[in-house]
């Protein structure tokens, strides 16, 4: 089974380690990375098949609009696009910023593409998925898990059902809100519209396992993989984590500053 990767620069320093996890998986025979013509050198240097973000979906590009979530939406239609070039019946997709820690099987003896179910629920998502797909599924767990076994041939059944354009990716643009409320500014997930659509209307298709996990928002080093790997199967290092974590530092400071003053006051109390 080939696995693709979906790199965008804020991710650059992780990939290394997202790269060296995969290439200790049995199942996989061949790495690409999706990303821009300006990653394509360092890419190449890792050993791993570099393609060109732009030649996936024909019609789709990293510019194609100027609204600063597009980034985010194209990469999702990419993944999803990797069904029409792809000529194996499955393809493994990871993102960019998860490292597997240990060697890790993606299909069952019998073939079936085994999911890591996660604890994500977004509201949005299954808004856009009734948009697209005309019914809500049935939601158990959520498919989020920052990498996913896709089948070639549902995926394309999956973006013919979209509705109501015959360009299955026009119809994604489309069933988002041009500017939607804060909590809702994420309103697509291939991951969790690709699992519940398989789910609802291929049942037994997919076979959930389970995986020990975690989002962090630290940077990876062998180090802290060697120590991470007595606990968990795969991390993800997540730049969204460690914004917040820069700005929350000020309140953590203020707090302990408040408490170290608050033990000198104790200490003076008779």
């Amino acid at each position: 089974m080939n696995a693709y990767i979906t790199l965008h620069k804020k991710d650059a320093a992780v990939l290394p380690y997202c790269i060296q996890g995969l290439q200790a998986c049995p199942e996989i025979s061949h790495i690409a990375v999706l990303a821009g013509q300006d990653l394509a050198a360092s890419c190449l240097g890792l050993g791993v098949r570099f393609l060109d973000e732009d030649d996936i979906v024909p019609g789709v590009r990293h510019d194609l609009f100027a609204s600063p979530r597009w980034g985010w939406y194209f990469q999702q239609i990419l993944k999803l696009g990797i069904a029409w070039i792809e000529e194996e019946v499955h393809y493994l997709v990871v993102d960019a910023d998860t490292v597997f820690l240990h060697p890790v099987r993606f299909l069952s003896p019998d073939g079936i593409p085994l999911y890591t179910p996660a604890w994500e629920y977004h509201a949005p998502y299954f808004m856009s998925f009734a948009r697209l797909l005309g019914f809500t599924p049935q939601r158990k767990a959520s498919f989020i898990a920052h990498h996913m076994v896709f089948q070639c041939d549902l995926v394309r059944e999956m973006c013919a059902a979209f509705r109501p354009h015959p360009v299955w990716w026009q119809n994604v643009v489309d069933c988002l809100e041009p500017s939607p409320p804060d909590y809702s500014k994420s309103q697509f997930s291939e991951y969790e519209t690709y699992g519940h659509y398989v789910q609802t209307i291929h049942p037994g298709v997919l076979s959930q396992r389970t995986l020990r996990w975690r989002n962090v928002g630290e940077m990876p080093s062998r180090r802290r993989l060697e120590r991470l790997a007595r606990d968990y199967d795969f991390i993800s290092f997540q730049e969204y984590l460690r914004v917040e974590q820069q700005l929350s530092r000020p309140w953590r400071v203020f707090l302990t500053n408040i408490k170290r003053r608050a033990l000198q006051i104790c200490a003076k109390t008779p």
